[in-house]
């Protein structure tokens, strides 16, 4: 199923091109088995097969596949809604590393009535920043890291991937 939504209309900033460390990924990769990395880019791509903003992964079908998945923050919705839509053929899994903020919206509407359950992270993730971000920083004469305001979740997407261990669960 293929999901052509409106884009977010905020701005992305250079935060939105954080990756996930590859220590982490490789656990994940190790428990899940993924096919590829939805959101990434030739810099920070964490799987060998992997989507580019240019490739546009939310208008393009996911079906068949265990993805992994670092999203925008300033584009949480369209992401968690495009994961919803995408797994609720059941050919397609995966998981999905986002801020635990669980009083918003795209929680509220795309997490908890479609996600298999969550895992909240013991310790907040310490992203790896992009070269603009810290060419940026430097420019300024600030430190070029600051650390991650949020703590994390991983959100587990499709009936594939319903046994999986240590997850909250919102359904029986």
């Amino acid at each position: 199923m293929s999901t052509a939504i409106e884009k977010s209309k905020k701005k992305t900033g250079s935060r939105d091109h954080w990756a996930t460390p590859q220590h982490l990924f490789d656990e994940w990769n190790r428990e899940f088995n993924f096919t590829i990395d939805v959101c990434a880019s030739k810099e920070n791509h964490k799987h060998l097969r992997y989507w580019t903003e240019e490739d546009d992964a939310l208008a393009m079908p996911w079906a068949g596949e265990t993805w992994f998945c670092n999203p925008p923050y300033s584009q949480l919705y369209d992401w968690t809604y495009t994961a919803r839509l995408e797994t609720s053929d059941l050919t397609s899994s995966g998981v999905m590393l986002v801020p635990c903020s669980t009083e918003t919206r795209w929680f509220h509407e795309c997490v908890l009535p479609f996600a298999v359950g969550i895992r909240l992270l013991r310790t907040r993730v310490e992203f790896i920043p992009s070269v603009e971000y810290v060419i940026k920083r430097r420019a300024e004469g600030k430190p070029e890291t600051s650390g991650n305001m949020w703590p994390s979740m991983l959100v587990v997407y499709g009936k594939r991937l319903e046994k999986t261990k240590n997850l909250w669960r919102f359904r029986p």
